[in-house]
């Protein structure tokens, strides 16, 4: 009586479990669409695929945070924007009374008017953006100036983002250097003081008010140029961290993405040799049992 050996049954276990490893393999790389799907495909592209996904975790932070400091930036110019606007309007308006007669009725609505104005500067101040006042320095949640009489409630520090591993950004400018910068009074003050100055019709006063407001605006003016140096700057490392993660991803690509054609061609072939292989122990296992009943 003749027995397949044990050698032969091994044999062709080892081969199976081998066709099968490599159709497994090839119908994963097909559905995935991915070359490597673990360490020992590939060694080395693996771990440089590795350090791009950590560049690509670290870039994905930095733009993160640039885009909330973008959108603050942006906002704070804007309300820059709108207080120049109101400078600009208190002096005009201060100009408009310096050659006119003593009309009271004239002078008490101009007067008015300028207190609007400082009103509605005191209410650009206490601008908040995504629930935090802009002009408050690191102290975010305290109202700057709660009133027209009121000294500075904030703090004088900067608020600085990181927005690529070289560069730090800040992203805010204290209320004390905006509305009063090196002056003895505050601009609201100074509003005030015009807004008496016009009641009384004092041309002298007046005329020393709106070189004081004069000088507010180009404070103002030179801020907001700081804040849209920065919204530049963060403009450009965005540009050029999407740039670098777009050439992050692509070569992710052609290191870790299978040739799909390739890879159909593969699984096809060892779905062929898995069956093959099959078949011939079908064989084996048949011959192995008409010998053992022989």
């Amino acid at each position: 009586m003749r027995v397949v050996s044990t050698m032969q049954y091994r044999n062709l276990v080892e081969n199976l479990e081998q066709q099968r490893d490599r159709n497994n393999r090839a119908q994963l790389q097909v559905s995935s669409g991915k070359r490597i799907l673990n360490l020992k495909d590939d060694p080395l592209a693996a771990g440089e695929i590795s350090n791009l996904e950590a560049d690509s975790v670290q870039s994905a932070r930095y733009l993160a945070a640039g885009d909330t400091a973008l959108g603050k930036l942006q906002y704070t110019d804007t309300v820059f924007s709108h207080m120049l606007n109101l400078v600009t309007e208190a002096v005009t308006t201060a100009g408009a009374t310096i050659s006119l007669t003593n009309d009271a009725a004239y002078l008490e609505a101009q007067a008015q008017r300028v207190e609007g104005i400082r009103d509605e500067l005191v209410s650009s101040s206490n601008s908040m953006y995504q629930g935090k006042y802009i002009f408050s320095g690191t102290a975010t949640m305290t109202t700057p100036y709660p009133t027209a009489a009121s000294a500075y409630q904030g703090n004088g520090n900067p608020i600085f983002i990181r927005a690529d591993p070289e560069t730090v950004v800040q992203t805010n400018i204290p209320g004390d250097q905006v509305f009063q910068g090196t002056d003895p009074q505050n601009v609201f003050q100074q509003l005030t003081n015009l807004a008496a100055d016009i009641r009384a019709h004092d041309t002298n006063l007046i005329s020393q008010d709106m070189a004081d407001l004069q000088g507010v605006f180009d404070r103002m003016n030179g801020l907001e140029t700081t804040i849209g140096n920065a919204v530049n700057q963060l403009d450009t490392i965005k540009a050029r961290l999407n740039s670098a993660k777009l050439q992050n991803t692509t070569l992710q690509g052609k290191l870790g993405d299978v040739n799909l054609a390739e890879a159909i061609t593969d699984m096809t072939l060892s779905q062929s040799a898995l069956q093959a292989t099959l078949q011939s122990g079908a064989k084996i296992v048949q011959l192995s049992l008409i010998d053992y009943l022989g």
